[in-house]
């Protein structure tokens, strides 16, 4: 009889903090099951909190706003050095850049499996400047490469990204999976009692301008000359290695002039403190997101939220149920959905409760990680590697099946 054997699982991410707040919770309970995980990424100052989990770590130098060539050569080498020793299962790569280097690598060294995750498009596919349409030519061409090997599998958060890289030919149908989000505790971010006192109205997010801050900030401002009494809170840190971030100064300019609060960065363990303080999350984001790990814990805390009705926010919010979808850019639309949750107790209340279902019916961390873990075994199905504990029986009736693409 064939032994079976627990897999070896690495992650390839840029940043430790991205994997601590999307994939850290899949990385234990694969670890709790006997795999061994190891992290790849850049070495920042959350290394020592994820060997604290039990997971391994191993440096790679990622450069996010490189277009340098040999600084990225550099990259891809590292990462073949990386497969070459931990000689890792299955491979997991998180966003684009990872997702290429990592795919193309892992085909070099003739890895067993390799997964893909989407988690939006970001700013690479954006813009229609020539060096936009450069940038974009060479990821299309790129990921047509990396994905094309027959052990890729890729996973979309979102029904408009899998329907893109579909419709520009980058990936074969049969290898792509739609899973909503990357999973939440729905213990750990579960509702409270609205809590007393004055509306707090709050984003928690990178502070990047495509996540719509500015029209937040003006939003505010226009609540504030109607006399609408509440706090708008901006929880989260500038992002200095993308060029799209917010300058600290004008984050503290805002809050000086009082029109919005900037709690700075918060440490992860503080997430669902401040969202069931929250009476109201919102993310006016006009990026391509994949689902905003924000605004599904905010539902799972049962809390309404304003968002844009952009891929990825759409799939969380359903418009007037659990929330309000509004215009992209648009200030003005914005304070008016917010001024609604505000003057409306009951309105709240009942867009909690109705965030919170869509949250236990499609988002929790059991249904994600049963169908990630689904992936990988097929994956590993010719082989005597197997994930074990990990899958409820219910795994193949979730509405994640029934979703449309």
């Amino acid at each position: 009889m064939t032994e079976i054997r627990p897999p070896k699982v690495a992650f390839l991410v840029t940043e430790d903090w991205y994997f601590l707040n999307h994939r850290s919770s899949l990385a234990v309970s694969l670890l709790d099951s006997g795999s061994i995980v190891t992290v790849a990424c850049n070495r920042g100052v959350f290394k020592e909190k994820i060997r604290g989990l039990g997971l391994q770590y191993y440096p790679i130098k990622f450069w996010r706003r490189s277009l340098n060539p040999f600084l990225e050569l550099f990259t891809f080498l590292s990462i073949i050095r990386f497969l070459l020793k931990q000689q890792p299962t299955i491979l997991h790569c998180v966003s684009i850049k990872p997702i290429i280097y990592g795919a193309i690598a892992s085909r070099l060294v003739g890895l067993e499996g390799v997964v893909c995750a989407v988690t939006g498009l970001g700013g690479g596919f954006a813009g229609d400047t020539k060096k936009s349409m450069v940038i974009q030519f060479l990821l299309r061409n790129l990921l047509k490469i990396a994905l094309g090997g027959k052990r890729v599998r890729v996973l979309f958060e979102n029904p408009d990204d899998l329907r893109f890289f579909k419709t520009l030919g980058i990936i074969q149908e049969a290898h792509a999976k739609l899973i909503l989000g990357s999973g939440v505790d729905t213990q750990e971010f579960s509702p409270i009692p609205e809590v007393a006192g004055k509306i707090a109205v709050v984003a928690a997010t990178r502070m990047l301008w495509a996540k719509g801050i500015g029209q937040l900030v003006e939003a505010a401002r226009l609540l504030k000359r109607r006399g609408v009494d509440c706090r708008t809170l901006l929880v989260g840190d500038a992002d200095t290695e993308n060029p799209d971030s917010i300058s600290r100064a004008q984050l503290q300019a805002w809050s000086d002039e009082g029109i919005v609060e900037w709690m700075g960065p918060k440490d992860r363990c503080d997430m669902p403190a401040i969202l069931q303080a929250a009476h109201i999350v919102v993310l006016p984001s006009y990026y391509r997101e994949g689902v905003p790990m924000t605004l599904i814990e905010a539902a799972s805390c049962g809390k309404p939220i304003v968002t844009t009705d952009m891929p990825g926010c759409r799939e969380i919010v359903e418009d007037r149920v659990n929330g309000y979808l509004v215009s992209p850019r648009d200030p003005v639309e914005l304070a008016k959905a917010l001024e609604q949750l505000i003057e409306n107790a009951k309105l709240r209340a009942s867009m909690g409760h109705k965030g919170r279902e869509l949250v236990l019916s499609r988002f929790s961390k059991e249904i994600v990680f049963a169908h990630t873990l689904a992936v990988y075994q097929e994956l590993l199905s010719s082989t005597s590697y197997q994930f074990t504990g990990l899958m409820p029986p219910s795994l193949g009736s979730n509405k994640m099946d029934k979703i449309s693409v």
